[in-house]
């Protein structure tokens, strides 16, 4: 699987010098790739997701299509999802907005925001898998992953 990974990277990386970083940026905020549902770019876009705005200035191409291709293998600090249930034996899955001593807060992918009480919370436990979906390949085809790339390597 590891080497299936590496394959698959070094193949987009092949093709990386054909990115157009003007379809990328196209792409980034269209609704067939969602990427600005959750990421934000300058001030456009969502904030579910990290900020890319200067994400070309602190990761490599390779890094880039490993966050598109296989998002759950590094989740950046701070964005990592969660898993809560409630006393009701009701999950909510999301991020961790804020935690008082009465309740934690969890965001929920439509930015909805729920307030599980603590004395109400169950079981809470870090996701493995990241909120940003995968299988983004089987709706981008190789020319938008490298255009895709290109655009946020210009994000500085």
């Amino acid at each position: 699987k590891s080497e299936e990974r590496e394959q698959r990277l070094s193949q987009l990386l092949d093709m990386a010098k054909e990115g157009n970083a003007s379809r990328g940026r196209v792409l980034f905020h269209a609704s067939r790739s969602t990427c600005s549902l959750c990421h934000r770019v300058e001030n456009q876009g969502g904030t579910l997701g990290p900020n890319l705005s200067k994400i070309g200035a602190i990761r490599s191409a390779k890094d880039l299509f490993e966050a598109i291709l296989f998002p759950s293998a590094t989740v950046v600090n701070g964005f990592e999802s969660y898993l809560l249930t409630d006393s009701t034996g009701e999950a909510h899955t999301g991020l961790i907005h804020r935690e008082t001593t009465d309740a934690i807060y969890l965001r929920q992918i439509n930015q909805q925001i729920i307030r599980v009480p603590r004395e109400e919370l169950k079981t809470l436990l870090r996701s493995p898998v990241s909120l940003m979906p995968a299988g983004l390949e089987g709706i981008l085809s190789d020319q938008d992953l490298v255009d895709l790339a290109a655009y946020l390597q210009v994000c500085k």
